[in-house]
């Protein structure tokens, strides 16, 4: 074979196989029953979120966004369910009606409180709200009152309102670059000091920047959480195990017609391979180096605008244009 069809043979045969793992995942993500998790990080009113810059506005959304999301879901037949619902659900435990959906919040800033806990109560709609700990942590130095994390009085008002209060670790830091006891702590500390404001049981943990591994699964039973959420993007179906939840990440750029493609088992399959593709280079350089370079690096030359919808279209192109470079090759053989 030339180096022009080896070239293209190749080119065919990595398009074949991501076309493959698109419908693969497309058949398991449209299974029944199934359970969405919607992941969302900060609200701001519209005007604040126009002046938002590189990833700010894939974690923002408008606070008006959410409120429409929100009723869209109940208009669609969705029922809002609680993390406690979905974490029996995976554990095979009971069945839930489809479709069902939980929203999550990562980090804890104080928008959750200020912004969407209005939404949430205006539609019915339980949450659970993922708390990082450490006012000091990274997650929390964006500028804007809002972005501060939660007080305790607004965890303890979320809380009485019906959101559930999770841990999101201490620091926010990736957990699976550190030791054993580095992990441990993370984990416990953050556990103990939700449940002395909330005077209740922490039983959720979320995933921070979805850095996680063996070890962390394993010391988050020993901690005594039920569930582990993560950021994997798929649906949730029965019986799938509580340790390692999927969730969909809400970008805050999407308009409602945006945001209805982000639900179907298409887009979510999308979204899988988006997310094996961008994991490629964090895992040859390692959850320190990578997240130096996503602070430093990637928003110097524009790439932290890469949402994963803007990415999924760029996969399907590459997957498209691969094909069509071998039936082109193909056929000029052929004559």
């Amino acid at each position: 074979m030339t180096a022009p069809g080896l070239l293209v043979a190749l080119a065919a045969a990595a398009s074949a196989g991501l076309l493959a793992a698109w419908v693969v995942a497309a058949a398991q993500a449209s299974r029944r029953p199934r359970v969405v998790c919607l992941m969302y990080h900060r609200a701001a009113q519209r005007s604040a979120y126009a002046r938002l810059r590189g990833e700010e506005r894939v974690f923002t959304l408008p606070e008006e966004s959410f409120d429409e999301q929100l009723g869209w879901l109940r208009a669609r037949g969705h029922q809002f369910v609680s993390a406690d619902d979905v974490a029996a659900f995976a554990r095979g435990e009971r069945t839930l009606d489809d479709p069902s959906v939980l929203i999550t919040i990562d980090d804890g800033c104080a928008s959750a409180h200020a912004r969407m806990l209005p939404v949430l109560r205006r539609h019915g709609a339980p949450a659970v709200l993922f708390v990082t700990t450490d006012p000091a942590a990274v997650i929390f130095r964006a500028a804007g009152d809002e972005n501060r994390r939660v007080t305790d009085e607004e965890i303890r008002v979320l809380a009485a309102a019906g959101v559930a209060i999770g841990s999101h670790a201490v620091s926010h830091r990736p957990l699976s670059a550190m030791s054993e006891s580095e992990i441990r702590h993370e984990l416990v500390a953050s556990k103990r000091a939700l449940e002395e404001v909330t005077g209740g049981a922490v039983r959720h943990f979320a995933v921070p920047a979805n850095w996680y591994d063996d070890r962390v699964l394993r010391i988050a039973r020993e901690a005594g959480y039920d569930t582990v959420f993560c950021s994997r993007p798929d649906t949730v179906r029965e019986g799938t195990g509580a340790f390692g939840i999927a969730r969909i990440n809400v970008e805050g750029h999407l308009d409602l017609a945006g945001f209805e493609r982000a639900l179907s088992p298409r887009a979510i399959a999308q979204r899988r391979l988006v997310l094996a593709l961008r994991g490629l280079p964090k895992r040859v350089v390692g959850p320190r180096a990578w997240e130096a370079i996503r602070r430093d690096v990637l928003p110097r030359i524009g790439a932290d605008r890469l949402s994963p919808s803007r990415m999924g279209t760029a996969v399907a192109i590459a997957i498209g244009g691969g094909l069509l470079a071998a039936l082109g090759w193909l056929l000029s053989r052929g004559g």
